[in-house]
Formats: C-alpha cells, structure tokens, sequence
C-alpha cells in the first residue's frame, strides 16, 4: 500500500520547496506530486517559467499557474473523452481561482507582494503562505 502524504504534510513539503529555492510554481507541483505522478525533474521544468508571475511578464501568480498545471494533469487522467476532461478541468480551474483570489485577495503576483508589504509582510513569507495555501485548495478539490 502506498504511503499517501497527509494534507498538512503537502503543504509543509511545498513550504520547504520554496524554502529551498524553487520557485512557486515548482513548489506547487512538487508538493502535489502525488496527484501529479511527475518525477521531481519534470515538475520542475514543466513549472519553470511559471514562478513569479509567469517571469518577466510578472503577471498570474505562479501558485495559481502551478496549481492549474496539477489540476489538469490529475483530472486529465480521469476521463477518455476530450470534451468532460476538458470541462471537468475548467470547472476545477474556475473554482481553484475563486477560491485562491478570496484568500489572497487578488491571483496577480505582483499585487499579492504589494499587499503583503503594506502589511508589513516579507514578501518571501507572503510568497510562502500563498504556496500553503494553493496546496490547501487543491487538495480539497481534488479530495472531495
């Protein structure tokens, strides 16, 4: 039987991705890789140039971006038929960004680091705790 990390520990284990230097995107789909069934290599290019708000374009949070990625690569393997793995899909988008805008405020990169230093928030921690978060959001969406 294989041993499926808790919910908390994904977290955790993608808090300590981006600890560790990798960007948001790549925590994201690192932390999930249980869903995903990507080896650490391959998440990691995949998600490259998706941290930090989609590179210089400083743009969609690279944890929206990253949790996008794990939704459709999970839900794609649930269904034959192109058009419900495609519905399916965008539904889970929709609501992984209904939920992640509630929680941060906003799905753009560069306004989440804005809000977080007027509250006197490090932007790396913000960065963090919105990593924390996606994981928490897909998890439940995946899990329900």
């Amino acid at each position: 039987m294989e041993n499926k990390p808790t919910k908390s520990e994904r977290a955790r284990l993608a808090g300590t991705y981006f600890d560790e230097g990798y960007s948001c995107a790549q925590s994201i789909i690192l932390g999930l890789a249980d869903f995903t069934k990507l080896d650490q290599n391959t998440a990691t290019n995949i998600a490259g140039a998706f941290g930090g708000g989609m590179g210089e374009a400083k743009s969609v949070c690279g944890v929206a971006t990253g949790a996008l990625m794990t939704l459709g690569l999970y839900e794609g393997r649930q269904y034959e038929n192109l058009m419900h793995k495609n519905a399916n899909i965008r539904l889970l988008a929709d609501e992984f960004l209904k939920r992640f805008e509630a929680a941060q405020h906003t799905i753009d990169c560069p306004m989440i680091i804005q809000h977080a230093k007027k509250q006197g928030v490090r932007p790396h921690s913000a960065c963090k705790c919105a990593v924390e978060t996606g994981v928490a959001i897909v998890e439940d969406l995946l899990e329900d």
